[in-house]
């Protein structure tokens, strides 16, 4: 996803156009591979910064994170951000050099930003069972469904007799 910009006049536009590109999206938990589509334009101010205003459109391979089967998330969101060769720490820039422009490390920050925060294959997901692991979506296991608290054993005690307290 590089851009040359040298031979880029002040206030022209040109447009970009990725299709394809494969990243790797690092997360905790594992990376997470991506199709990506970008499409859009990049401007020249005349001074230092480049502005790219596009719309990426993304395929994560992502695990369920109730069940964990693999499957399939498509995300689509506009970009904005700027490129500058100007270092300054009071602004918000996206640096490059000599020239060229990647467009990869800002492309890859905002999927993580657009990610969705639980990863679910679907709104129905039952998840796994807690005691034997047996995918839920699947069908029902063997297990016992009622579960206690040991620690709560002693006041099952006091309802035995069925008397009025």
């Amino acid at each position: 996803m590089l851009i040359n910009v040298s031979n880029l006049a002040p206030k022209q536009t040109i447009p970009v156009s990725f299709t394809g590109q494969e990243l790797t999206i690092p997360r905790t938990g594992g990376d997470v591979k991506a199709l990506v589509d970008v499409e859009g334009t990049l401007s020249y101010d005349g001074r230092a910064a480049y502005t790219l205003e596009a719309e990426v459109r993304a395929v994560l391979s992502l695990n369920c994170d109730l069940c964990l089967k693999p499957f399939k998330s498509e995300i689509t969101f506009t970009v904005n951000e700027v490129f500058c060769n100007e270092i300054n720490p009071e602004e918000e820039f996206w640096d490059f050099s000599d020239k060229t422009i990647d467009l990869k490390p800002a492309v890859v920050a905002d999927i993580l930003l657009n990610m969705p925060m639980r990863a679910v294959c679907s709104d129905d997901c039952k998840g796994l069972c807690p005691k034997c692991g047996h995918n839920l979506n699947e069908g029902d296991c063997s297990c016992d469904k009622v579960q206690r608290n040991p620690q709560f054993e002693k006041l099952l005690t006091l309802f035995k007799d069925d008397k009025e307290v």
